[in-house]
């Protein structure tokens, strides 16, 4: 059965750190069910993340497809911390129930890290989907 997804979630039943990240996915069109921050290494049994992630429903169609593949060309792109040279990998998995998860490739750096990914992923996706809209103008 397939969840409850949303291009407008409510943002107070968000993690604060994940929000720009949903909301900028769900202006590219693309229904999201589950988010999170990441809350570093946890405990074994935890229900929390350690990694931020989004897991997005694309429609079922054409227009579905071409909106996931482009986000996936935005986010090959590498961000993270340029002073520290730690880099977060972003990727797009497959879940079992049909969604398409966003994280980091590497589920062992710290939450400041990944939350300057999260700000430059999100700045990167605006910044491509801005282009992408002046050349289809």
């Amino acid at each position: 059965m397939k969840p409850h997804v949303s291009l407008n979630p409510d943002v107070s039943q968000l993690d604060p750190g994940i929000v720009p990240l949903v909301q900028v996915i769900n202006r590219l069109g693309l229904p999201t069910f589950y988010s999170c921050e990441g809350h570093g290494k946890q405990a074994p049994g935890s229900f929390r993340s350690p990694f931020p992630m989004v897991v997005i429903f694309p429609e079922p169609n054409p227009d579905g497809a071409c909106r996931m593949l482009r986000l996936m060309g935005m986010i090959g792109i590498h961000n993270g911390d340029v002073q520290s040279r730690e880099d977060v990998h972003w990727v797009v998995m497959p879940e079992e129930d049909g969604g398409l998860m966003l994280r980091p490739l590497s589920r062992h750096t710290s939450p400041r890290i990944y939350r300057q990914g999260i700000t430059a992923l999100v700045f990167r996706l605006q910044e491509m989907d801005a282009w992408y809209r002046w050349v289809e103008g």
